[in-house]
């Protein structure tokens, strides 16, 4: 392994170490938007997947896209945290987030 790989494997595992360390592995995800600062509300997992259902196939692709991936049967136990821009390209309203 190159030290391109080596570097990149270290990360890899430090990140999963810290995210098991804080349990956000098993229960939370993220929009890609998180890492820039933008505010985000918290959205069921089961309510995020019937979100993603209601959009046509290449809609739903690139809406997934946006957010880290899970086990659809991990979705009971899943908070997804969506900013703005986010909840509105799947149509999520307010009063849907708890």
């Amino acid at each position: 392994m190159d030290v391109w790989g080596e570097d990149i494997e270290r990360a890899y595992e430090t990140w999963v170490r810290e995210r098991e360390a804080t349990g956000a592995a098993r229960h939370e995800r993220r929009c890609m938007h998180y890492a820039e600062g933008t505010p985000q509300e918290p959205y069921p997992g089961e309510i995020y997947l019937r979100a993603l259902q209601r959009l046509r196939g290449s809609e739903a692709a690139h809406a997934a896209r946006q957010v880290e991936p899970f086990f659809w049967s991990d979705a009971k136990a899943v908070r997804v945290w969506l900013c703005g821009d986010c909840s509105a390209r799947l149509g999520l309203r307010r009063d849907e987030h708890n």
